[in-house]
């Protein structure tokens, strides 16, 4: 079968969908990916060893690094969703529709980042299947599972959070996405959320059942399948050789990582991880941005990039971000960790490692204190509860391989 993918974002949305890209074609299917990079990157040629036809489109976002920390920095949230927008994915929606296009009439079925809002509407005006990714069960229209617990109140307050995001993304949003239908002949979707980024004929939602429980809705037909990674006898690098060496002279190291939030906030995570490092006992890896490197010390190593799933298994601890991918192979790993957050997302991510046991609770960015971080990496660090926990979590984890249960769905769904 002929299958075609389309993604949008920086490595931990790029990532995923590669990796199930991969996995489609091992098992006999013809997979295409089509990749709109906003950080610019050679994914074809960073992911070539998968060999899958990889195309970029466009070949260049422009927009500088300067104008995504401005962006960032600002304090009105509704300028900064729309500017954000307007800026990265407004100008090359007609470039991505066109691609979307040509991978509908291709392609027996499509799936994409849900995001890829082209891809819905180029599948609705095809008539092909089309399959949505997402990586947050918070994004999902789940106003008939409860928050917590099963109590007729928590169901109701659901509901209630439900609602009011899909108005706050309707409201936001819908004028600057629906042109793309209107030029193509069709009427725009009434929502954003459930009917321009979810798909009802399939919504995979690639995180842990174990850390989330399984996401059901009324609206959509939604599968809760896992972590979405590449196999370790099919990872397209292997651990570079100064890494291989720092971790082997050694105590295990504690990794540190703030994914794409390194590119919005250089100075700040510079200064955040030197204060946390600096008269440490404990030996770090620290993945950055070269031109901010934190100064060399013997206990310290500083990266630019690394596969976390081969590291990891030999860190101690990780502290980073919150990312869906970052938390997720941590989890694998066995490894504890500590969320520094930057957005609500990823701090309900840090909110569920601590219910489980492995992490502390998260901290907010922006609400960072030396004292509170101090008692939280004391406690990352000499819990041995929370390391047991991790142990026997990341044993959890492990049996539910997330890309094959995806790929099972995909195969069903199309008979």
């Amino acid at each position: 079968m002929n299958i075609g993918i389309q993604t949008f974002g920086s490595e931990g949305d790029v990532r995923p969908l590669i990796a199930l890209g991969q996995e489609l074609k091992q098992h006999g299917h013809n997979v295409q990916v089509v990749i709109s990079s906003i950080d610019n990157k050679d994914y074809g040629l960073l992911f070539s060893k998968t060999g899958i036809e990889i195309k970029t489109v466009p070949q260049y976002i422009s927009i500088t690094q300067k104008r995504i920390r401005e962006i960032a920095r600002m304090k009105n949230l509704i300028k900064a969703l729309k500017a954000t927008f307007r800026e990265t994915f407004t100008p090359y929606a007609d470039e991505m529709y066109a691609e979307a296009l040509r991978l509908c009439n291709e392609c027996d079925i499509v799936i994409s980042h849900f995001s890829v809002y082209p891809m819905s509407a180029a599948a609705r005006k095809t008539g092909k299947p089309h399959i949505s990714i997402c990586f947050w069960p918070g994004m999902i229209p789940a106003e008939d599972r409860p928050l917590d617990g099963t109590n007729k109140f928590s169901l109701l307050i659901n509901g209630m959070v439900s609602r009011l995001m899909q108005i706050m993304f309707d409201l936001l949003l819908r004028n600057e996405m629906k042109p793309i239908w209107m030029k193509n002949g069709m009427s725009a979707p009434p929502h954003v959320i459930s009917d321009m980024w979810l798909s009802k004929y399939l919504t995979i939602v690639a995180s842990s059942p174990s850390i989330w429980g399984k996401t059901c809705s009324k609206q959509i037909n939604v599968k809760t399948c896992g972590f979405f990674d590449f196999q370790n006898e099919k990872l397209p690098e292997h651990i570079p050789e100064n890494i291989r060496q720092f971790i082997m002279s050694g105590e295990p190291p504690v990794y540190i990582t703030f994914g794409s939030m390194f590119q919005i906030y250089p100075e700040e995570i510079t200064s955040f991880i030197s204060g946390v490092v600096g008269d440490s006992s404990h030996r770090y890896i620290i993945q950055t941005d070269q031109n901010f490197e934190i100064p060399p010390q013997r206990h310290l190593l500083n990266i630019h990039r690394c596969e976390h799933s081969l590291v990891f298994p030999r860190c101690r601890a990780v502290i980073h971000h919150g990312g869906a991918g970052t938390v997720q192979a941590s989890c694998v790993a066995a490894c504890p960790s500590l969320v520094i957050a930057f957005n609500d997302e990823q701090y309900s991510w840090g909110k569920q490692l601590h219910s489980l046991g492995i992490s502390p609770m998260p901290m907010r960015f922006r609400k960072r204190n030396s004292k509170s971080i101090k008692h939280r990496i004391a406690e990352l660090f000499n819990s041995d509860t929370m390391k047991n926990n991790a142990i026997d979590f990341s044993r959890q984890m492990r049996k539910e391989n997330g890309i094959r249960q995806a790929v099972r769905e995909i195969e069903l769904i199309i008979g």
